[in-house]
């Protein structure tokens, strides 16, 4: 699937009523107080810019009413936004591919964002750009990677890893919902570990996927890539899912957790609205993935050390024997706490000896032979 998104057709192919001009007064007034800067063209020209833009660029209230919005571009940014700049039909939302601004001082600054077409009564090219300073969005990504590092760090259970993936995942991009998966041991399929947000009803039958199944989980783990997912897109990949979950999901991510090139899981995120994912979103969210990998493997890795100190303490102190594990070239990989008091050697001066090098010379020694593979009880 392509990372890249064009324009997007109306969602659910219904009709697009007008917007009355009382509503797009109610839209600039809204426009007024956002932080995000925001303006209305009318076919070429700029009819409304929002405060937060004026200011970004330096402009006065009023200096660009009426101008046209290639004035304000880059000469080189021009070509390239002409195609998604061309009038779209009523309802269409478009990406913007990053762009620069003429600031009021001759500099240039850089933005991305995406485009609307408003339908109104009258007709015309009424447009909507909602714009997002490119610096700004970075510096927002470097502080999240920083907080999500130092609390990734800090957490060593495989219960605590869960719950800070998924809220992770939820709080940097603003998600309703998400879910985390493992490989599962015959890895054959994907087990849910963890979720938030779901009815409790909804994810019953998402509890196990087959890597087969199509679903874009399932295809995320597959292609070992990420998947990113738009309204349209996902009803046009997926009609089954977005039919039965489109009331309350619209858009989704899902992202492979891979260390080097072994999948791990799947970190799944949904949207209750359509959502557009930039470039730059889509790279911020594949490192945030791969750090909750790296975390999520530590402390699974981690829960194995306990298992297997469990169990050592469980044969040290309950069996007065010894006991030994060899593999099947005689090679000593485990020996129990009470072959020191046996035979006086410490259990560690053993490991990766021979376990003929404690027999008599006298007795037959075993032959190597093939052993079934074999693991200790939890």
């Amino acid at each position: 699937m392509s990372k890249t998104q064009g324009s997007m057709p109306p969602a659910h192919g219904f009709a697009v009523r007008p917007i009355p001009d009382s509503g797009l007064e109610l839209l600039k007034k809204i426009a007024e107080y956002a932080t995000e800067p925001a303006l209305l063209q009318d076919g070429c020209c700029v009819v409304y810019v929002n405060p937060a833009l004026t200011q970004m660029l330096g402009y006065a209230p009023d200096a660009l009413l009426g101008s046209p919005v290639g004035d304000l571009l880059h000469p080189q940014d021009a070509s390239r936004l002409s195609e998604v700049l061309a009038p779209p039909r009523p309802g269409e939302a478009a990406q913007l591919p990053p762009f620069h601004l003429r600031h009021a001082d001759g500099s240039w600054v850089q933005f991305g964002g995406q485009v609307t077409a408003l339908p109104t009564a009258a007709g015309g090219g009424l447009r909507l750009a909602q714009l997002r300073p490119v610096q700004r969005q970075r510096d927002t990504h470097r502080e999240a990677l920083r907080e999500i590092t130092r609390t990734l760090a800090g957490i060593s259970d495989v219960p605590g890893s869960v719950e800070a993936v998924l809220n992770t995942g939820l709080q940097v991009m603003h998600a309703d919902a998400g879910s985390l998966y493992l490989l599962s041991p015959d890895g054959e399929g994907l087990e849910m570990i963890g979720q938030a947000g779901y009815k409790v009803q909804a994810v019953d039958g998402w509890q196990r996927l087959a890597l087969t199944l199509v679903t874009p989980i399932s295809q995320a783990a597959r292609q070992r890539g990420a998947v990113f997912l738009s309204d349209a897109e996902f009803q046009q990949a997926y009609p089954a899912i977005h039919a039965a979950h489109s009331s309350s999901f619209s858009s989704a991510a899902v992202l492979p957790l891979l260390i080097g090139e072994r999948l791990l899981g799947t970190l799944s995120l949904s949207f209750n609205h359509d959502r557009l994912f930039t470039e730059a979103e889509q790279e911020f969210l594949q490192i945030v993935a791969d750090l909750c990998a790296s975390a999520l493997d530590r402390a699974l890795l981690y829960q194995e050390k306990l298992r297997q100190q469990s169990w050592d303490r469980l044969v040290n102190q309950h069996s007065s024997d010894i006991v030994t594990i060899i593999d099947d070239q005689g090679v000593i990989h485990y020996e129990s706490g009470s072959v020191q008091s046996i035979l006086g050697y410490a259990p560690s001066d053993l490991i990766g000896q021979s376990v003929c090098d404690l027999i008599h010379p006298d007795e037959p020694r075993p032959a190597a032979r093939p052993s079934r593979s074999w693991r200790p009880p939890a």
